[in-house]
Parts: C-alpha cells; sequence; structure tokens
C-alpha cells in the first residue's frame, strides 16, 4: 500500500474537510440515518479508499474513513504496521494518544495467528485515541479521533479513522431521532 505523510494542512482539516461543511460531494446514503458516503474529498490520501461522514443542521460534525482491506492477514502484521505508521503521524500532531491493544481474557482467538479473528470476534481491540480529555492538543474544532483495525473475517482487517468535530452532539441528537422516527414506521 502506498504511503504518504501526513501534512499540518491534512491535520487542520482532515482530508480538507472541516466542521460544518455544507458543499460536499455527496454520494449514496449510508444505512444510518444521517450517514453519507463521499464520492471525493479536496485532499485525498492514497492509503484510504472509504470516506463517510456524519451530516446533520450544523453540517458536517464527523469523518469516517477506511482503508482496502490487507487481505491474508491473519496475524495483522501489515494492518499493525500501517497502524503504526498512522498513529505516529497523528501522535506527531496531537501529542501521544492513549493506545491499547486488550484481548479477553480466556478468548479460543488469543495465537498470534488469530489476531485478526480476534478482532473479527470482538474478541480484542486495538485501538488509539486522542482527545484533549486525555492530554492530546486538538485543535481547529477537533475535539475526539480515534484510529482502530477492524476485523472483517479470520484473514483480512481493515483501519479506520474517525474524526469528531465540536458540533458532534448536535449531529447525533438528530441521528438518535432519525432513526426512533424510522423506527416508528
Amino acid at each position: 500500500m502506498a504511503t504518504a505523510a501526513i501534512t499540518p494542512a491534512w491535520a487542520a482539516a482532515p482530508f480538507g474537510l472541516k466542521m460544518g461543511d455544507k458543499n460536499l460531494d455527496f454520494g449514496d446514503r449510508w444505512d444510518r440515518p444521517n450517514w453519507f458516503w463521499l464520492n471525493s474529498v479536496p485532499m485525498p490520501d492514497p492509503r484510504f479508499n472509504r470516506y463517510a461522514v456524519l451530516f446533520g443542521s450544523s453540517g458536517l460534525c464527523r469523518i469516517l474513513v477506511g482503508t482496502p482491506y490487507f487481505p491474508d492477514d491473519r496475524t495483522g502484521r501489515d494492518a499493525r504496521t500501517a497502524f503504526d505508521q498512522i498513529k505516529s503521524e497523528i501522535d506527531g500532531l496531537y501529542g501521544n494518544g492513549r493506545y491499547w491493544n486488550k484481548i479477553v481474557n480466556g478468548s479460543p482467538w488469543s495465537a498470534d495467528s488469530d489476531f485478526v479473528m480476534s478482532i473479527a470476534r470482538e474478541q480484542r481491540e486495538y485501538i488509539a485515541v486522542w482527545s484533549s480529555e486525555l492530554g492530546s492538543k486538538m485543535r481547529d474544532d477537533l475535539v475526539y479521533i480515534e484510529l482502530k483495525i477492524v476485523g472483517h473475517d479470520g484473514y483480512k482487517a481493515i483501519l479506520t479513522v474517525s474524526y469528531e468535530f465540536k458540533n458532534i452532539d448536535i449531529c447525533a441528537d438528530e441521528a438518535a431521532a432519525a432513526r426512533r422516527a424510522a423506527s416508528k414506521d
């Protein structure tokens, strides 16, 4: 997978997107209220091929990006290498995030060869987060960043990065209201 360094401009406005943006290149609706896939972003990163946003009356409030699959990677070696590189870049911009690699005690998928399976079966978390509450130096309306490995079966995984802006509560409330309204139908 090609790699590119995260630039300060990328950090200030991930992928060229800012809190409250309303002029976005919307694609299809995601299967969640107020979530949309984007056809393109102003500043794409070659490591990511999926861009989704949570959007509400206050405009853009959350960005979720994903990498292509790391196929045939049961041990998670390729996914962890990419994770470590991205984590290091984000650490350089926001200070050290909180990182954990936790596996459930007694998990049947604790062997190194079962790394991706343990994540897919929700027996392991491999995650890093940044927020001002954790001592990160958040800026430009960002309040939370989360990087994690997501397992899709025992053999392939992706990385996701989520960025939440200060207006996340407004969008989350609107999405919850839309879910409640849809469940009444």
